[in-house]
């Protein structure tokens, strides 16, 4: 094994049209959808690795005019993408990314790609940090790497209905976010307490960080739990703090810790 393949993923999609009565607080049954949503196109990019990989609607129809064929055209290859993945990067990925994307593999009748783990980087930033905002475009721009495209609805309703330009557009939007999610996931890599880890991916004897799987590490310190002390290690390379397995207390030592009674 040379490590896991990581991939960072976002996709575009269409809202429902509907037939509504008003503007606040609507509830939509069923029958009153006109048109349901879709994904419009996806872009993934591997870590560490240059090209941007995407699909889209548009390239699959003719005269702007798209099909339930078409859709399952790109549906069919974004999960040939998540098929070779072994974590998939995605900011809200668990909520909306993925659950979207299987939503429509379920529509299509298709069976789920091979298992892989996933890193939500919205899940980080709520978990990890009191930004006032959590959306991707303010996290990038705080250490000013740049920022997303800017765009509007009146983009997404030019998109629906076939423009060219429009569909650049969006193509370059959604590929620019992939970009900026990798960069927002490498600066977060040290934050992240539960990262899939990275040394069951590889055949090296060496302690390897476990967010990173970079060897060079330095010993500093120690973990103390109620129940034992372990070596705390740090990596040089992203900054993650670990501990080792080994408990370093003796086992007559063990014996002797007092243990709180439950209430």
């Amino acid at each position: 094994m040379e490590g896991p393949r990581i991939l960072h993923i976002d996709i575009e999609t269409a809202p429902i049209l509907a037939w509504v009565w008003g503007l606040f607080k609507q509830n939509v049954a069923i029958g009153q959808i006109h048109k349901d949503w879709h994904i419009l196109c996806w872009a993934a990019k591997w870590h560490k690795e240059a090209g941007v990989y995407s699909d889209a609607l548009w390239r699959h129809t003719v005269s702007g005019k798209w099909t339930k064929g078409a859709e399952e055209k790109i549906v069919r290859s974004v999960w040939r993408m998540l098929d070779e993945a072994d974590i998939v990067v995605g900011h809200n990925a668990d909520r909306f990314d993925v659950s979207k994307i299987n939503a429509k593999f379920y529509e299509y009748g298709m069976l789920p790609p091979s298992p892989y783990r996933t890193v939500d980087t919205l899940k980080v930033a709520r978990n990890r940090f009191g930004f006032p905002s959590n959306k991707l475009d303010y996290i990038i721009q705080l250490k000013a790497k740049g920022a997303k495209l800017k765009t509007d609805f009146e983009l997404w309703i030019d998109v629906m209905t076939g423009k060219p330009k429009a569909c650049k557009r969006m193509m370059d939007y959604n590929m620019e976010d992939v970009r900026i999610l990798e960069d927002v996931y490498t600066d977060m890599l040290p934050w992240i307490t539960n990262h899939p880890n990275m040394g069951v991916y590889n055949d090296g004897e060496a302690t390897q960080c476990s967010a990173c799987g970079s060897t060079h590490i330095h010993k500093r310190g120690f973990s103390y739990t109620n129940l034992g002390v372990y070596q705390r290690i740090v990596c040089i390379g992203c900054g993650h703090w670990d501990k080792l397995p080994t408990n370093l207390l003796s086992p007559e030592k063990r014996k002797q810790l007092a243990r709180a009674v439950p209430k």
